[in-house]
């Protein structure tokens, strides 16, 4: 069915059938690479030997998933061979042959090793696939008999291999607690998948049991054409549960010629971040990795906590003696977590701000914590147990350091004298979240989310209920994957959608994009045009689709377990909303959820800062944005903005501004909009790194020493922006220590040489949080600085940066019609699903 959202009757899964996550990490000692096929797509590449045996990064694919599986502590690998086995030889590897790979079938080739399997629990890897080892690893963090892995958002990776995100994809649709409810089917709308299937999953003995059975049960006629999708869809048939687990790092699926381009493509540019260390970076642990990508400014700190005790030393043992005082933390119990998502500039950090003081709510500031589920996929979860606090402490330095707190949020001016700055001292985080971790068993994500929201809470003495207590979780506009974990953690997790009116969402969209935007490749109208109706994000250097106007995954809705709170109703009756969403959460009306604090504090910034509470507000502040002025200089962008939001079911429910297919207003809309050109009124000069981006569109043109010169200079100029925007903490840190709180720094950065792996270790470890909006930096090239450009490069470069503009201007125009003709011109699905609207009540008791 060709809608957004599933109806109630296709949840074919029901919450009774919802497993609680394992409290502690599986044991899984063997795994099996299917190795046996041709590939026959793959052409003369594959006559002589297997697509396992194919190099991408100077290593073989399956020395990826061999290492990869490695460092998910996988001791036993067996690799099923058949077509070319010569070719894979010489690997500390079981080799078990498969005679009849010719005219068999992946499955079949599975069971050729079932006697070895045994009857123990099995990881099962394709062996044309490259992944991350946070992939099996999540594997054994998931309930039940046969777990699939997949990609939550493969659209992006799709295009790029097929042009066309439905080519070669298959159905896959989830249920509650994320089991597999389909797969195999032919979609026709990308709504209708809820990710990919990679070809990495993990059997218990009654898992291989269940294929086992299935596949003998079938005719020799259909077990020629059964592979593991199509096994999989006959086993949900049957009734079979079969869980899932999300992947969150970028992968690589290998099938075609093209796809060997990419995938050595990504590994080139190390896209795969962190791919198995030992063939992406030195052959080191990850916290060794971590500690030396760790800025210099961290050995400074280090050695004493923010309350002057000195830091624990690792080889200090921490015992339940040294451990008393704190124990009381362990007292608290998480019952479940709720989340906060957004439709564009909809008021979400004012809603999560709310909650700060909750008794019964664990929080960190601002988006403190949202980089959790990344950090522990890229990192946490490949450090060993006894070092995942000291690593997490380095990970999350913000929580701790008042030299890296977020000062874009204004959380260096909390207080009635704006100058108090969130945080806890690290000694009392670290020694809580010591004592709340587990003990005698594997610290699994869930142990260790709750263990450092628990020690956050206790560190800055924060009053917490005894029961009921939930974790709040800022998602905003995060990767599906992230919400997929927060599911397999939480499966019972409810989700604060906060919507806004379309034409005020997007023309704060605008201003946001135009006042923050990183390395402004990012065009603000366009920008805003692809959030909020193309449903196109980035995240982590990344294309990702956004979840704004819709649930994450079809069956929370049908569950009831997300609910729409409009920004206006906020502001128009602050303590009747805050009550209704108090009592769908489930937990007190208390009085703390009347204000935006923290710490009780209430923050400095909030009705001037963009994106915070007061950008629609029922009393107009000196930093609100004036929107009837916008409104004014482009009258007719109102009706494209407002043409555009009624395409999508939930706003068109939500804010009434549903129009037919062929109403008369639409279609004028749709030609105005083609023909028109859009205006707002702020600067839509093109910066520097917009226009040598928009010349490389048209790179072709170029020889190859001149496309050559502009990738370099794409790339100076990208790692000058991020240096300015994300290096300031580096570069002014310590020019600030003998300032006053909110002075602003005047410097130069001069770039040397260096090697550009470092330059990126530096960049990913780095943060605006020392920088405030006042610092006035540049930066120069050492050979920029010392040598003076030649009249030709100043003439090559000037005639670069004006073609450039041209470009960009036509290409923003175009990309914005199409923005424009995919929305208006893709029928409009009716809402199908109950919609949890909280309104507020005529009357509210307290």
């Amino acid at each position: 069915m060709n809608v957004p959202f599933a109806s109630a009757e296709q949840a074919t899964c029901s919450s009774a059938q919802m497993l609680p996550p394992l409290a502690e990490r599986r044991e899984v000692r063997k795994a099996v690479i299917l190795a046996a096929g041709r590939g026959r797509r793959m052409g003369k590449l594959t006559a002589d030997k297997p697509k396992g045996a194919i190099e991408v990064g100077g290593h073989a694919l399956i020395d990826w998933q061999i290492e990869a599986l490695r460092a998910a502590g996988v001791k036993d690998i067996a690799v099923v061979t058949g077509h070319g086995a010569a070719a894979l030889a010489g690997r500390d590897v079981e080799y078990i042959h498969n005679a009849n790979w010719a005219t068999g079938t992946q499955v079949e080739t599975l069971l050729a090793a079932a006697d070895w399997i045994g009857e123990e629990p099995v990881i099962v890897s394709y062996s044309d696939i490259i992944y991350h080892p946070c992939a099996p690893l999540a594997l054994l963090e998931r309930p039940g008999d046969i777990v699939v892995t997949y990609d939550a958002d493969h659209r992006w990776l799709w295009k790029r291999r097929f042009g066309n995100w439905l080519k070669d994809s298959e159905t896959f649709r989830l249920g509650p607690g994320q089991v597999l409810t389909e797969i195999g089917g032919k979609p026709t709308d990308i709504e209708e998948l809820d990710g990919q299937f990679m070809g990495l999953m993990l059997l218990t003995l009654s898992g291989l049991e269940q294929f086992a059975q299935h596949f003998r049960a079938k005719s020799p006629a259909a077990r020629a054409k059964l592979d593991f999708t199509a096994l999989l869809a006959a086993l949900l048939v049957d009734g079979a549960r079969i869980d899932t687990a999300a992947n969150a790092l970028p992968w690589m699926e290998i099938d075609s010629a093209k796809d060997l381009k990419i995938a050595r493509s990504m590994t080139e540019k190390d896209e795969i971040k962190g791919t198995v260390p030992h063939l992406i970076f030195p052959p080191v642990l990850s916290t060794d990795f971590v500690a030396d990508a760790s800025d210099d400014q961290a050995a400074l700190t280090e050695s004493a906590g923010d309350d002057g005790t000195p830091a624990q030393q690792e080889s200090e043992s921490w015992d339940e003696e040294h451990l008393r005082p704190y124990l009381a933390v362990r007292d608290h119990v998480v019952e479940n977590a709720f989340a906060v998502q957004n439709w564009g500039r909809s008021g979400s950090t004012f809603v999560q701000s709310l909650f700060d003081d909750h008794p019964q709510v664990l929080s960190t500031p601002n988006f403190y914590s949202r980089a959790f589920y990344e950090t522990w996929a890229a990192t946490l979860v490949l450090v060993p147990d006894q070092e995942k606090a000291r690593v997490f402490l380095q990970e999350f330095r913000h929580w701790w350091d008042p030299n890296a707190v977020d000062r874009v949020a204004g959380l260096h001016r909390l207080g009635p004298d704006e100058n108090s700055v969130a945080g806890v001292p690290r000694g009392a985080l670290e020694h809580h979240l010591r004592a709340a971790l587990p003990k005698g068993r594997s610290i699994t994500r869930r142990a260790l989310f709750e263990a450092a929201h628990l020690a956050y809470a206790r560190a800055r003495g924060q009053h917490l209920s005894e029961s009921g207590i939930k974790v709040l979780f800022p998602i905003h506009g995060e990767p599906r994957s992230v919400a997929a974990a927060v599911l397999e953690d939480y499966p019972e997790a409810k989700f604060v959608h906060t919507m806004r009116e379309p034409v005020s969402n997007f023309l704060s969209a605008c201003r946001y994009i135009q006042s923050s935007s990183m390395d402004e490749r990012v065009f603000p109208l366009l920008g805003a045009a692809s959030i909020l109706f193309d449903r196109k994000g980035t995240r982590y250097d990344r294309d990702i689709t956004l979840f704004g106007d819709r649930p994450y995954f079809h069956w929370l809705q049908c569950q009831g377990q997300v609910c729409y709170v409009r920004l206006e109703d906020f502001n128009s009756r602050l303590l009747e909303m805050t009550g209704k969403l108090a009592s769908w959460i489930g937990i007190s009306n208390s009085p703390t959820l009347r204000e935006s604090t923290f710490d009780g504090l209430k923050w400095g910034n909030r009705s001037d800062v963009a994106g915070t509470i007061i950008e629609a507000p029922a009393t107009p502040s000196a930093g609100a944005i004036d929107y009837a002025t916008f409104r004014i200089a482009s009258p007719h962008l109102s009706r494209i903005v407002t043409a555009l939001s009624s395409r999508s079911p939930l706003v068109a429910a939500i804010y009434s501004t549903a129009l037919n297919k062929w109403d008369i207003g639409i279609l004028l809309t749709f030609a105005e909009a083609l023909v028109v050109p859009w205006r707002v009124r702020f600067s839509a000069q093109t910066s520097t790194m917009q226009r040598l981006v928009a010349v490389r569109r048209c790179d072709l043109l170029l020889t190859k020493s001149w496309r050559n010169w502009l990738y370099d200079r794409i790339e100076r100029e990208r790692y000058r922006a991020r240096l300015l925007e994300h290096g300031a903490s580096a570069a002014s840190v310590r020019v600030r220590q003998g300032l006053p709180c909110g002075a602003s720094v005047s410097a130069v950065i001069i770039i040397t040489g260096g090697s550009p792996k470092w330059r990126l270790q530096a960049m990913s470890r780095s943060s605006t949080a020392g920088r405030n909006q006042s610092d006035r930096l540049t930066a120069f090239f050492l050979d920029e600085a010392v040598a003076r450009p030649s009249i030709r490069r100043h003439f090559v470069l000037g005639g670069t940066l004006t073609l450039g503009a041209l470009v960009a201007r036509c290409m923003i125009s175009l990309m914005l019609r199409g923005i424009v003709a995919r929305a208006l011109s893709k029928p409009r699905a009716d809402l199908k699903s109950p919609l949890t609207l909280l309104e507020p009540p005529s009357r509210v008791d307290y």
